[in-house]
C-alpha cells in the first residue's frame, strides 16, 4: 500500500549543511525551492529505487514563526528528522488507518512548491495525528502527476539500511501493519532513526537528532 519515498533531514542553515555533508560525505545536494506558509526550503541528494534525502531548512526570507521553520531553528543539531512513505491511493490509506485504530488522519491535503525558474510543482499529503511513536510514524505522499523528484536527481548511493527504534514497539508495529510497510525496528529507550547509504565509495550514516520533535504537523494542512 505504501513503501519509503524520502528521509527528511533537519537543518538550521541550508548552505552551510550542504558544504558540510559533501564535504563529509561526498553527497552533493541539488537545490529544491520554497514551501511558503510554512517557512521552509530544501535541497535534494538522489538515492537508487526512486528515494532521496530532503535537506530542510528554514527559509530566511519567510517568518521565523512559522509553523514548521520554528521547529527547524529550535533543533539542537542537524539529522533525520521524520521519514515519507509514497503511496497512488492516500483516500484507501486513510481508511485504513481509521479502521484500525491506530490513529486519527489530516489529509489528503495539498501542497505546492515554489521552484527557483518561477515554476511550481503540486502534491497531496496525508498526515497521522501524533502518538508516542512521533516522527517514526511517516506521512504519506501522492506525486500525482507530478514527476517524481529524483527523474532530475543522479542517484548517489543505495539505501542499505533504514531502521527505526522505539520505546513503544507494540504501537510502532500497528502503525507501521496499517500501511503496510516493511520496516527494520527494535525496541530501544528513544524513539531514533538510522539511515545508511552505500556511495560506492563508503557507508555513510545519518541518524536522527535526539529527542526527535514531534512529526511536522501544518498549521492548517495546507502550504502553497
Amino acid at each position: 500500500m505504501a513503501c519509503p519515498d524520502h528521509f527528511l533531514y533537519g537543518v538550521s542553515n541550508l548552505e552551510e549543511a550542504v558544504a558540510t555533508i559533501e564535504a563529509e560525505t561526498g553527497l552533493k545536494a541539488t537545490p529544491g525551492g520554497r514551501h511558503e506558509n510554512i517557512g521552509t526550503r530544501n535541497a535534494f541528494i538522489g538515492l537508487a529505487d526512486d528515494m532521496y534525502i530532503e535537506l530542510l531548512a528554514p527559509d530566511p526570507e519567510q517568518s521565523r514563526d512559522a509553523s514548521v521553520a520554528s521547529i527547524l531553528y529550535a533543533l539542537p543539531e542537524n539529522g533525520l528528522i521524520g521519514w515519507c512513505a509514497r503511496s497512488d491511493n492516500l483516500d484507501a490509506l486513510a481508511t485504513a488507518y481509521v479502521e484500525s485504530n491506530t490513529s486519527d488522519i489530516i489529509g489528503p491535503t495539498n501542497w505546492r512548491r515554489h521552484l527557483p525558474d518561477g515554476g511550481a510543482i503540486d502534491w497531496q499529503l496525508l498526515h497521522v495525528s501524533p502518538s508516542p511513536i512521533g516522527a517514526l510514524q511517516p506521512f504519506f505522499i501522492n506525486w500525482g502527476e507530478t514527476p517524481h523528484p529524483t527523474e532530475n536527481l543522479h542517484p548517489q548511493g543505495a539505501c542499505t539500511t533504514f531502521s527505526l527504534t522505539s520505546p513503544h514497539t507494540t504501537q510502532l508495529k500497528s502503525h507501521l501493519e496499517a500501511a503496510q510497510l516493511d520496516i527494520e525496528q527494535s525496541a530501544g529507550p528513544e524513539n531514533s532513526i538510522v539511515l545508511k547509504v552505500d556511495t560506492g565509495r563508503s557507508i555513510v550514516t545519518l541518524k536522527s537528532v535526539s529527542p526527535l520533535p514531534f512529526p511536522l504537523m501544518p498549521n492548517g494542512g495546507n502550504a502553497s
